[in-house]
Parts: structure tokens; C-alpha cells; sequence
């Protein structure tokens, strides 16, 4: 029980900590111009920076909802994926 109380809370943390960054806006053509040079750790290090500052932000926005919303059954379940 104790083990699952501290992961949730270093899961807590990361996610206040990485919601304080802006994601990366990209453009079309900055997505088909990354795709045509193929560079693997390029990929890598963009993904490894930017998925968790974009799930800590969808996060947040599931937070902002009216409670109405919240208890909707599709919303629960959209929640529970995250």
C-alpha cells in the first residue's frame, strides 16, 4: 500500500513539474520536413521531452472541468486512459 502511495505521488509531482512547460508548437510542414530527414535520435529525444509536458497538460485541462462533466460516463472513461 505504502509502495503505491509513493508512486502516486512522484506520479503527482512530474506532473506539476512538467505542466509548467509550454509544449512545442509545430507546424504541417515542420511535421513533414522532421518526417522526410528520418533521424531517429532526433525523434527520440523530441518524444522523450514533449509526451509528458503534452499528458500533464490534458491532465490539467480533465482538472479545469465542470464537476458535471466529470461524472458523465464518457468523460470517465476518456479520464481513465490517462
Amino acid at each position: 500500500m505504502m509502495m503505491k502511495f509513493r508512486k502516486f505521488r512522484c506520479l503527482l509531482h512530474a506532473r506539476h513539474l512538467h505542466s509548467k512547460y509550454v509544449p512545442v508548437p509545430l507546424s504541417m510542414q515542420q511535421y513533414l520536413e522532421f518526417g522526410q530527414k528520418k533521424c531517429e535520435r532526433k525523434s527520440f529525444q523530441f518524444l522523450n521531452d514533449e509526451i509528458p509536458i503534452r499528458l500533464a497538460h490534458i491532465m490539467r485541462e480533465f482538472e479545469d472541468l465542470p464537476k458535471e462533466l466529470l461524472t458523465m460516463k464518457s468523460v470517465k472513461l476518456v479520464r481513465s486512459w490517462y
